[in-house]
């Protein structure tokens, strides 16, 4: 079985500002640097109607660009850049999935995600997102993830951060538990 989770990512986010616009919601977050990395419960279950609306609010509340991003079982990979409250890409890495159809990526512009997140080349970005050949596809989403996170020049922390794993205790690697700010009822911060 591969890895299931939604994380939002964005630069220069402060840190009272992330608390309260997650206000109401149960989530988990990590500060690293200038790097906010947020998982949510509700969003967890993979809905991607409630994914766009908390990444859609994220960036309008903290007013920066928030790059959400779907895992599902290691198979397909997405994720939505959000600007100003209102999604400005959206990207699949297999939008074939579940029909048994192989299909080559769609969406995911590298020049509007580099400009939203500044200090990368779209060109390499384009490269992940969008391989030349089958052979140059990924076998694993969060390969994609990692190299996502690589092109943007943040850490890959959000790589496998789950909502669901954290709160069994499992950690991304290099996050410590005092790390871990918890959001919600019954995470009081």
């Amino acid at each position: 079985m591969g890895n299931f989770y939604v994380n939002y990512t964005c630069k220069g986010a402060l840190r009272d500002a992330v608390v309260a616009a997650l206000s109401g919601y149960e989530a988990f977050v990590v500060f690293a640097n200038d790097v906010t990395y947020i998982t949510e419960r509700a969003t967890s279950e993979q809905d991607e109607q409630a994914i766009e609306k908390l990444a859609s609010m994220l960036s309008q509340q903290l007013d920066r660009a928030v790059l959400a991003v779907l895992n599902h079982d290691d198979d397909v990979l997405k994720t939505w850049l959000a600007e100003k409250g209102e999604i400005m890409d959206r990207y699949n890495s297999n939008p074939g999935y579940g029909d048994g159809k192989e299909a080559l990526p769609v969406g995911g512009d590298a020049e509007k995600i580099v400009k939203a997140f500044g200090g990368a080349k779209s060109k390499g970005l384009a490269d992940v997102m969008h391989p030349k050949g089958e052979d140059d596809r990924y076998m694993f989403a969060s390969d994609c993830h990692r190299d996502i996170c690589i092109a943007l020049g943040v850490p890959d922390v959000a790589v496998g951060f789950a909502y669901a794993n954290v709160g069994k205790g499992e950690l991304p690697e290099f996050v410590e538990p005092d790390d871990i700010v918890s959001i919600g009822p019954s995470h009081p911060v």
